[in-house]
């Protein structure tokens, strides 16, 4: 299977591709395929926006992709699937 890994920063866009099998539970574990980093940028969405065009890629051309959050205050030590209670507990930490 076909992951995308995005790791935004505070003025960059870290992206991963990595061929792995299933997950086991909440992980993933594979060989990467490529990586890089645009920077600076000011819109993460625009960043990711000219990534999967300068790649030619769409939505449909992972089987999963994953989003890196860091900043999960005393709320959040160890990685959590993002729902929409985990997205408004982060949210109240701004």
């Amino acid at each position: 299977m076909k992951v995308l890994i995005l790791n935004p920063g505070s003025s960059s866009l870290r992206y991963a591709l990595i061929s792995a099998d299933p997950p086991t539970g909440d992980q993933v574990r594979g060989k990467e395929l490529l990586s890089g980093v645009i920077e600076p940028i000011t819109d993460h969405a625009e960043a990711a926006s000219q990534l999967f065009a300068r790649m030619h890629w769409t939505a449909a051309d992972f089987d999963l992709m994953a989003l890196r959050v860091v900043q999960g205050g005393d709320l959040y030590h160890e990685p959590v699937r993002i729902d929409d209670q985990v997205l408004a507990s982060i949210e109240a930490l701004e």
